[in-house]
């Protein structure tokens, strides 16, 4: 006959290798809920810069240039329900000498964050006299806006 057959006493794990398990756990967490906290800071961030990008064409349909009247100047403003944090600014300034008719037109968009102000620019280059040879400029809108 056979002797009978013992049985191991440790069949399960021990303390320190389940200790281990849940340390590799929590920092598998750890690291994976830094990450979702980094994209959803990336995507507030790009929908902020979405925002401006479409308050800035907002500002061309409703505070368009007088450019048959261009000068040197500077405007700001505030934009309407839901956007009132948000706020604009223009620079129109000649960008060389006076007789070249070259602009620089520098258009912000601002917004408050918790660190500060926060702005999405647009510079655009304007030479007058070829903008009025290429039809650019209504030279008979007198005063009336021009469709774009």
């Amino acid at each position: 006959m056979r002797a009978p057959v013992k049985y191991r006493a440790n069949r399960g794990l021990t303390l320190i290798e389940t200790m281990l398990a849940i340390a590799i756990l929590g920092l598998g967490l750890v690291i994976l809920i830094a990450a979702a906290a980094r994209g959803v800071k990336v995507a507030k961030k790009a929908q902020e810069y979405e925002v401006a990008r479409k308050l800035l064409a907002y500002l061309d349909l409703h505070e368009p240039l007088q450019l048959d009247e261009l000068e040197e100047d500077s405007g700001s403003g505030d934009f309407p329900r839901p956007y009132e944090e948000y706020e604009w600014r223009r620079d129109i300034e000649f960008a060389g000498v006076e007789e070249d008719e070259l602009f620089r037109i520098t258009t912000q968009v601002l917004w408050p964050t918790s660190r500060g102000k926060k702005a999405e620019t647009v510079v655009t280059l304007l030479h007058l006299p070829t903008a009025k040879r290429i039809g650019f400029i209504d030279e008979d809108a007198e005063g009336r806006e021009l469709d774009e």
